[in-house]
C-alpha cells in the first residue's frame, strides 16, 4: 500500500491534463471521436507496454539473464520508447498564435492597464 501512494498523484495529473487538452481542442461535433481516440490510445499504450515488458521478462531465463537484468532491459526499452515519443512530438507543427482581443474600456471609458493599450 505504501508503494502505491507515490504513483497516484502523478498519474492523476497526467490523465486529467491530457484529457483536458484533447477535449478542449475538439469542436462539439467531434468530442465523441476525440474521447474514443483518447481512450483507445490510453488502453493500447498500457497493453503494449505491459505486453512488451512481460515478454522480455519471460524470455530472460532462456537468455541466462537474472530477473534484475530483465527488468533493467524492460526499463531501458520503455525509456527508449518515451524518448522516441518526445522526439516525434517535437516535430509537430507549432500551435497557431492566439490573438488576444482588444481591451474593453472600463466604466469610465479608460482601457484597463496591461491589456495592450498603454495609459498616457
Amino acid at each position: 500500500m505504501r508503494r502505491m501512494g507515490c504513483g497516484w498523484p502523478g498519474n492523476g495529473t497526467r490523465v486529467q491534463s491530457v484529457s483536458l487538452v484533447v477535449l478542449s481542442d475538439a469542436d462539439d461535433a467531434s468530442q465523441g471521436a476525440a474521447a474514443a481516440s483518447l481512450q483507445l490510445t490510453d488502453v493500447l499504450g498500457i497493453a503494449l507496454g505491459t505486453g512488451i515488458g512481460g515478454a522480455l521478462v519471460a524470455v530472460a531465463p532462456s537468455l541466462a539473464w537474472t530477473r534484475r537484468d530483465a527488468l533493467a532491459v524492460v526499463f531501458a526499452t520503455m525509456l527508449g520508447a518515451a524518448m522516441t515519443g518526445v522526439a516525434l512530438a517535437r516535430r509537430l507543427p507549432a500551435d497557431p498564435r492566439i490573438e488576444t482581443p482588444a481591451a474593453a474600456p472600463d466604466v469610465l471609458g479608460v482601457p484597463s492597464p496591461g491589456h495592450g493599450d498603454s495609459l498616457p
